[in-house]
């Protein structure tokens, strides 16, 4: 018996078990992404994005058939250092490459008027941090946003 135990012990630790060691290691299930999903918006019957944990965007071009993810936010002041990237929770868009990003405990929201290529921060806080829940404009000058920790909301400039 011991010798049975020695030598599975031993064959354990010559063979290499690690099964995030391969360059290849992606999400296999459920694809193309696992993160929790906060925020799905449909423009059309073909544009459609979903944004989630972690800074994940989502978007798709031909109603779902294939998926492109991009990491788009500020990063993570839970895990500073380490390249996560702050939760995103809502949107607010003007068109499909025009649009606001509100995520949580930052100082500012994400813009982009190329689709989510690129992005910008507007900032709205000089110091501290607010998680942003969701957006509303009343025309294509004045939005209101609203959020948790930030004690007044400010005019949300956007042209396209």
């Amino acid at each position: 018996m011991k010798k049975t135990s020695f030598l599975l012990i031993f064959s354990l630790l010559i063979f290499n078990l690690y099964s995030q060691t391969s360059p290849d290691w992606r999400w296999i299930h459920p694809r193309p992404q696992g993160q929790n999903i906060n925020y799905f918006k449909m423009l059309d019957a073909n544009n459609w994005f979903a944004f989630a944990d972690y800074g994940m965007m989502l978007k798709t071009s031909n109603a779902g058939t294939t998926w492109t993810a991009l990491s788009i936010g500020n990063p993570s002041t839970l895990y500073p250092g380490t390249g996560i990237l702050q939760n995103n929770l809502t949107a607010w868009f003007f068109s499909a490459s025009s649009f606001l990003v509100g995520s949580q405990s930052t100082q500012g929201i994400a813009k982009t008027t190329n689709g989510g290529l690129t992005f910008d921060t507007i900032q709205v806080l000089t110091s501290g941090s607010g998680s942003v829940y969701d957006f509303h404009f009343i025309n294509s000058q004045t939005g209101y946003f609203a959020a948790r920790t930030l004690t007044s909301c400010k005019r949300l400039p956007m042209a396209d």
